[in-house]
């Protein structure tokens, strides 16, 4: 079996690889590395970052997860942001930016 080291705090994330990888020749571990939050325009520069950092603390192979929330009607806000909007303005202060907004396509 392949080691593969799912760097999260999130267990259930992890619960949810080794569903997706059973009767394969991975096993998944969990790794919570302290990476810092870099902000970036997209997930992708994000998941990046974090990929390459936690690959230079463990040198194994690795696997991150970064998301991002876009809204149309907000040109694409808050796109990798997600977190810190919720963190601050919440769910319901990302609905009140949405008000007399017919289009909620995201």
């Amino acid at each position: 079996m392949q080691e593969i080291v799912f760097i999260t705090g999130n267990s259930g994330k992890v619960k949810a690889l080794e569903r997706r990888l059973q009767g394969t020749k991975y096993k998944v571990t969990q790794e919570n590395i302290d990476i810092p939050e870099i902000q970036a325009e997209s997930a992708r520069e994000i998941a990046l970052f974090k990929a390459r950092y936690a690959y230079e603390q463990l040198r194994k192979p690795i696997v991150v997860q970064d998301s991002s929330f876009h809204i149309n009607a907000l040109k694409g806000f808050p796109g990798p942001y997600i977190k810190y909007v919720n963190e601050t303005l919440g769910p319901y202060g990302l609905i009140r930016l949405m008000e007399g907004i017919e289009d909620r396509s995201c």
